[in-house]
């Protein structure tokens, strides 16, 4: 099935926390992806300059430097992480390691949840999902960890690497375990 996304609108809310997490964005902007709806940030009046921050395979907050560096940039932040279907569909894929990142984004969303936080777990392709928000969003800066791995997820950077470039976007890639 292709997917489908259906919009609202939204207001932003923000707080601080220790000075390491960011403003976060609540929302009524509905994502729908693969029959499943995920509520982002939305203003309908002018498009809202916001930060992502993708969380690759370093769900934590604690000594997370992508987090750290949007916190500093006083921009609203979108928390997203994914499961991306051509990732899970590969054969070294494991049902276990999906079920962990869900339970890690359930973990840490309890955790934010009374500072307005919410990390976002999209069911979807990562450039699918970025060019609907640059619909929606002016998107300043993209923050995350630099990954080694697989070939597709060289040829997903390097994809995105290229919508940022197209986009306008400053993609800024922090070295995890020695990358």
């Amino acid at each position: 099935m292709a997917e489908r996304y259906i919009l609202g609108h939204a207001g932003v809310y923000g707080q601080r926390y220790k000075r390491v997490l960011p403003d976060f964005c609540r929302t009524d902007f509905s994502l729908t992806v693969d029959r499943k709806t995920y509520l982002l940030n939305r203003c309908f009046l002018t498009m809202q300059k916001v930060n992502i921050v993708w969380f690759k395979r370093d769900i934590r907050l604690l000594d997370n430097e992508p987090l750290y560096y949007a916190s500093l940039d006083n921009v609203p932040v979108i928390l997203l992480a994914f499961l991306e279907p051509s990732l899970m569909a590969l054969p070294q894929s494991d049902s276990r390691h999906w079920r962990f990142v869900t339970q890690s984004v359930e973990d840490l969303n309890k955790r934010i949840k009374k500072y307005n936080g919410e990390l976002h777990l999209v069911h979807g392709e990562v450039e699918n999902v970025f060019n609907l928000l640059a619909k929606s969003f002016q998107i300043k800066s993209v923050y995350s960890y630099a990954e080694t791995g697989l070939k597709r997820t060289y040829e997903r950077d390097k994809s995105i690497k290229r919508f940022c470039k197209n986009a306008g976007v400053t993609w800024r890639e922090y070295p995890y375990a020695g990358v």
